[in-house]
């Protein structure tokens, strides 16, 4: 499972407490869209000693920021088992947000089990 926030958030958390927190909840690696990858070490090292992977993102910038990000890129996009399945098997994982996003919009209030019956057969789909 991974966890998306803001670099804000963790720091008003602190950064070593709230990776110590998502390490005991479960989380695999965290997003933080807002840090660019050449600073991104300042979390990383913490993340890191609590198990947990830093995840960039990319944006069409420039090819050589592309070049230098993609050399740890794995893969987006996921939104069905099948996909996941097949990603899985090419990486460490899978990161499915849309999908998420649009059973909230669809389901609203009631999202909850349609969330987690989601995830459960995304999650037997890549082990």
């Amino acid at each position: 499972m991974v966890f998306m926030t803001y670099a804000n958030v963790v720091y008003s958390y602190g950064t070593e407490r709230f990776a110590k927190a998502a390490a005991e909840i479960g989380m695999d690696g965290l997003i933080l869209p807002d840090v660019p990858f050449e600073e991104k070490e300042e979390f990383a090292i913490p993340f890191k000693e609590h198990g947990l992977d830093l995840i960039s993102l990319i944006s069409p910038t420039s090819h050589e920021r592309i070049a230098m990000i993609a050399k740890e890129a794995e893969g987006f996009g996921i939104s069905e088992p099948k996909q996941a399945k097949k990603m899985a098997a090419q990486s460490d994982g899978v990161i499915v947000g849309s999908a998420i996003v649009k059973l909230c919009e669809k389901y609203g209030a009631d999202c909850v089990p349609h969330i987690s019956t989601f995830v459960k057969e995304m999650k037997d789909a890549i082990r």
